[in-house]
């Protein structure tokens, strides 16, 4: 699957790690999920129903988001494509 193919405003967990191994990037859903519960992917959200990663956490992944996240970490960058700047 490919983000351009996503017609709705959200993505499954499984949907969105496909679309991202489609893109080149290495990740499962496992690593999806911590990558957003630790903020490392913006592109979606966690409702925790305990305290610490579980499986009944709800995740909201929004298709814009991550057609945003991943333009901005193609690889080869097009040209005049800037890096955003990471901010502490």
């Amino acid at each position: 699957m490919r983000i351009e193919d996503v017609q709705s405003p959200c993505v499954s967990l499984m949907d969105a790690a496909e679309i991202m191994r489609e893109a080149g990037f290495r990740v499962s859903v496992h690593k999806l999920k911590a990558g957003i519960c630790q903020g490392v992917y913006p592109f979606g959200e966690i409702v925790e129903r305990a305290p610490g990663l579980t499986k009944n956490d709800v995740y909201t992944i929004y298709t814009a988001g991550l057609a945003d996240w991943l333009e901005q970490h193609r690889w080869p960058r097009k040209e005049g494509a800037k890096c955003r700047e990471k901010t502490v």
